[in-house]
């Protein structure tokens, strides 16, 4: 188990998580929304580059989206909170790959066995379904709450906080708040 002080962040280690999806598969591909201004995420995307391969990860630009602060939010965020007109809030960051995710299971269904999820999101319910019914088998790995369905359809079901002692590390947060 490892316990992190206020001023150390747990980090994924790309290599060893390349390592790790290798029990499961030769090939893997990853989705990583970037944020083009800072510089750790393009640092970042670059070494997925590196270690997953230029033409397997496959990226877009976050987007920021604002989110007005109820009175309990204001106290317990630690993002920069701005203010307008309707209110105070903040950006969170937002950027989806579950279509593009889908539309690549599909396209290249004849050319794997087997199927590895690192999400828990229910919108992949459905294509979890049409993997089954195509004789895929499923891996989900998980990071919290799981809808029954996607569980129920998964042939092995792996909770992240297992695994984070494989393909982690920790280390010391940024002074910088943004």
């Amino acid at each position: 188990m490892m316990k992190n002080k206020d001023n150390q962040e747990l980090s994924i280690d790309l290599e060893k998580l390349a390592k790790f999806i290798e029990y499961f598969s030769g090939h893997a591909r990853f989705y990583y929304g970037h944020d083009p201004q800072n510089q750790g995420s393009i640092k970042f995307l670059g070494k997925t580059k590196y270690v997953f391969g230029e033409k397997l990860v496959f990226t877009k630009p976050i987007q920021q989206i604002k989110h007005y602060l109820k009175e309990k939010e204001k106290s317990i965020t630690s993002r920069k909170i701005k203010t307008d007109k309707k209110g105070e809030y903040i950006y969170l960051p937002k950027c989806n790959f579950d279509v593009e995710i889908c539309v690549d299971a599909i396209r290249l269904l004849n050319k794997y066995d087997t199927f590895c999820l690192f999400s828990s999101d229910a919108d992949f319910i459905s294509l979890i379904k049409f993997l089954k019914n195509n004789h895929k088998k499923i891996i989900l790995v998980k990071g919290g709450y799981v809808q029954y369905p996607l569980k129920a359809n998964s042939d092995l079901v792996i909770n992240a906080q297992d695994i984070k002692k494989y393909i982690a590390y920790i280390k010391q947060k940024s002074s910088l708040v943004s």
